[in-house]
């Protein structure tokens, strides 16, 4: 009897430890995965002021390329002219703090965020972009886009929440060209 105790508990072990390597294999499979896909921006005219004050929407887009519903997601998106990479506490910023769940194979919006033009050119390029005008931006100036999303997967609280940054660095010439 104690051989087939020794072989039993044995065994137990063995299978304990197959279903912790099958439930993490399906945490990792299963979980939702979100990333940043791109960001987008636009030209706005102040209804009032059109030929003088013109500001600039950006909107970012999120992927949930994972098989399951990204839950409790909150966000943050920041964009501005810097003349390095935004400090740790710029980064962190101020998140929206509505909680949002993002399906499966869908995208998720934040934005838009809106910033003056001459926060992000020194100037405001007036009514129409020509040349000439473009010519005259800080060129120098770093337009940075950044930001996080911090979320639960199904298997909250078993799994810990996940969370995803990003960070781009555009001159800011670059946005008219």
């Amino acid at each position: 009897t104690a051989i087939y105790t020794l072989f039993a508990v044995l065994q137990w072990l063995t299978l304990m430890d197959s279903n912790q390597i099958n439930r993490e294999a399906l945490w990792s499979v299963q979980r939702a995965i979100v990333s940043f896909q791109n960001f987008s921006q636009t030209r706005i005219s102040d209804p009032d002021a059109p030929a003088t004050k013109h500001s600039w929407d950006f909107n970012a887009t999120l992927d949930n390329s994972g098989n399951t519903t990204a839950q409790n997601a909150i966000f943050y998106f920041g964009v501005e002219g810097l003349p390095q990479q935004p400090t740790e506490q710029q980064f962190i910023g101020r998140p929206d703090l509505n909680s949002n769940s993002i399906a499966p194979k869908t995208n998720a919006y934040i934005g838009p965020i809106p910033v003056a033009e001459e926060l992000i050119f020194g100037i405001d390029l007036g009514p129409t972009i020509k040349p000439e005008i473009a010519a005259k931006t800080h060129r120098n100036r770093n337009l940075f886009v950044w930001g996080w999303v911090q979320y639960s997967d199904v298997f909250f609280p078993r799994t810990e929440r996940h969370v995803s940054e990003w960070c781009y660095r555009l001159e800011s010439g670059r946005l008219i060209v």
